[in-house]
């Protein structure tokens, strides 16, 4: 590609290729649905409402627990949250994909669960409000690879 850009929720691309001795340049565009930010404000009504919320928008790379690029994004408004009610104290559920063996998994979503929760502490929230659970492909019949919030 010559050139890449990304504006609103359009991606543009203009490419050039040789086919024997004649150029062409192609010009591709793709239309992209806009990710739904959830704000803290949406969390802690979820929060209050269930007791607990799907970071959903913070998804991990398949048989993988570092932190993927965008986590920030999804971890700075749960931060917000926290700052706003110091008070709360939650836990943080890790889950993976219905897939390989039940020990493995486990492991791999406690080691999500405290990525996430290493990411907040670093952040300078307190340790005595943050506690972590991996629970493997924990509810079979929703499982996917996810992070969910509990407030306790």
């Amino acid at each position: 590609p010559l050139v890449t850009v990304l504006k609103d929720t359009q991606w543009v691309q203009i490419s050039t290729y040789m086919y024997n001795e004649y150029s062409a340049y192609v010009f591709t565009a793709i239309q992209d649905t806009p990710e739904t930010q959830i704000t803290s404000e949406a969390f802690a009504e979820e929060m209050t409402r269930n007791g607990r919320v799907v970071l959903s928008g913070l998804n991990f790379d398949k048989d993988k627990f570092e932190l993927p690029a965008d986590a920030e994004r999804v971890l700075s408004e749960v931060m917000k949250l926290l700052v706003r009610q110091p008070d709360w104290k939650i836990r943080v559920d890790g889950y993976t994909e219905d897939a390989g063996e039940a020990a493995a998994n486990v492991s791999l979503s406690q080691k999500r669960a405290s990525a996430v929760a290493s990411w907040l502490l670093a952040l300078g929230i307190d340790r005595s409000r943050v506690s972590i659970q991996g629970l493997g492909d924990g509810r079979k019949a929703e499982a996917k690879s996810r992070i969910e919030i509990v407030k306790f």
